[in-house]
């Protein structure tokens, strides 16, 4: 599907919600999807193609750093049969699971 129709498509769907949104428009200048709730919060909603899935790697490290780092070491034994594909599911899943608590201590440790 081309950009403009999932532009399209979304600005619909959206629109139809006019018991949770109060205007959902369309911002040109910022190639955004504007929408304000019915209590008058604004979000903007960014749409674009992935580029070989590291726009997600992107937004992953900003949004979790310390998961992605452990992520990439997990590929890397992975790589070195260090550890085995099952192993490397588990640890993956351990880590998306608690995610929010290895965000929160980092971030600790950070500051």
């Amino acid at each position: 599907m081309e950009k403009g129709k999932m532009k399209g498509l979304l600005l619909e769907i959206l629109k139809k919600q006019d018991t949770v949104f109060s205007d959902v428009s369309w911002h040109h200048a910022l190639d955004t999807l504007t929408v304000t709730t019915i209590d008058k919060q604004k979000f903007m909603i960014g749409i674009d193609y992935l580029n070989n899935g590291e726009d997600i790697i992107r937004l992953w490290h900003r949004s979790n750093p310390f998961s992605l780092y452990i992520e990439i070491a997990l590929l890397e034994m992975l790589d070195l049969e260090i550890i085995t594909e099952e192993e490397y599911k588990k640890y993956q899943a351990e880590t998306i699971k608690n995610a929010n608590i290895i965000n929160k201590r980092h971030r600790k440790s950070v500051v």
